[in-house]
């Protein structure tokens, strides 16, 4: 139960701090893993994070912001999430491999209910981003109240983004 209540209290907190009008300008701060990844210097406009509807449920509202991880494999990834609602949300993925490629774009994302838990899914077909790879990665990404974190998967691999501070 206490851990229930823990839970809880830091995903206010989160949803708080990512609904501070200060995030709809966003600065964007470099860290060691954004400075692989091609953004926002690419993209036809900067990453803007707009902060979510206050009669969203925390639940989804917790997505919202900048995250930051590695997957399995090695690839760096940044993922935004600029704007969400209800049923979607406007995401900037980026990643470099460590073998040397890297790509960005914007994508829609779902919001969708998966037991019991909010869930943002989306695919990426890389032959359209330049990739000779033909695969399409389905991704989903869950928010853990527990440690704070987005946990991803695809194809069996997975990755766990944490919230970057833009200030």
């Amino acid at each position: 139960m206490k851990n229930r209540i823990f839970a809880m209290v830091a995903l206010v907190a989160l949803v708080t701090i990512a609904t501070v009008p200060a995030f709809a300008e966003t600065v964007w701060k470099e860290t060691e893993i954004s400075k692989s990844c091609p953004m926002p210097s690419g993209l036809k406009s900067p990453p803007k994070i707009i902060p979510p509807d206050p009669n969203l449920p925390p639940e989804v509202a917790a997505f919202s912001g900048r995250w930051e991880g590695i997957w399995k494999n090695g690839s760096k990834l940044v993922l935004v999430v600029e704007r969400i609602d209800a049923k979607n949300a406007w995401i900037i993925y980026s990643w470099a491999s460590p073998k040397g490629g890297s790509n960005y774009d914007r994508y829609k994302a779902d919001m969708v209910m998966e037991g019991g838990q909010y869930c943002m899914k989306f695919h990426i077909a890389w032959a359209a981003m330049g990739h000779a790879s033909g695969s399409v990665s389905n991704f989903t990404f869950k928010f853990d109240p527990s440690s704070l974190t987005l946990k991803g998967t695809d194809r069996g691999a997975t990755v766990t983004l944490n919230k970057i501070t833009m200030d």
